[in-house]
Order: structure tokens, then C-alpha cells, then sequence
């Protein structure tokens, strides 16, 4: 019998449009996630979905065929200080968050997120 991948889904927000989509991350190896997959959704229906009710830790990395944000297609995310996701064009040395306001200098790497599981 084969096994099911270890898949969850991370709720982030385009800097840009500010509308909501998903991110599909696929567990590969211990403690390691690939980004291979992003989706618009409503936000209400990602709550419904309880997208937001898990947490993972790790390294974080993107597949090359992960198609970026569908609204501005950047290919990368950042975190913002109130623990929620943006997507990021891998340049920009500040960002201001689409959930919070708030802007800060992009730094470090993400070492946690918070996710859902994937049906």
C-alpha cells in the first residue's frame, strides 16, 4: 500500500492585491517543506477550511515549478511580525504586511508557519 504524502496548506496574502490565496508545502524529507503549488481562495473559506489552525516547523524551499502568488506571481513569501504570510518578490528589502500594516526589514529565514492540513 502506498503512503500518502505529508501535505499541508499555508494562507498568505498578495502585497499587492492584498487578496488571499493558498500554498501548497509537501513534506520531502524530516523537517523539510517544498512549496510546489499556489490557489486563490476566499478567505472565509480558508478559515472554514481551518487553514490556519496548525503550526509546522523547518526548512522552507520552493519547487521550480511552484507558480508563485496567482495575483503577482511573485515566487517567494515573508513573515510578517503578526505571525502571517505575504508573498514576496526576493528583492524588495522592506515590505510592509497586507494583514497587519506594519512594514519591517525582511531578515532571516522562516522557521515555522501556520497551516492546515490538505483533504
Amino acid at each position: 500500500m502506498s503512503q500518502h504524502p505529508k501535505v499541508v496548506i499555508v494562507i498568505a496574502r498578495c502585497r499587492h492585491s492584498h487578496q488571499t490565496f493558498g500554498i501548497r508545502f509537501e513534506a520531502k524529507q524530516s523537517n523539510t517543506w517544498i512549496a510546489d503549488w499556489a490557489f486563490a481562495i476566499k478567505e472565509v473559506a480558508a478559515k472554514r477550511e481551518g487553514y490556519d489552525r496548525g503550526k509546522i516547523e523547518g526548512n522552507f524551499h520552493f519547487d521550480a515549478a511552484y507558480p508563485g502568488c496567482p495575483n503577482c506571481h511573485a515566487t517567494g513569501i515573508f513573515k510578517c511580525p503578526c505571525s502571517k504570510v505575504a508573498c514576496w518578490d526576493g528583492e524588495s528589502g522592506r515590505v510592509t504586511c497586507p494583514w497587519c500594516r506594519s512594514t519591517s526589514q525582511i531578515s532571516g529565514q522562516i522557521e515555522s508557519l501556520r497551516v492546515g492540513r490538505d483533504r
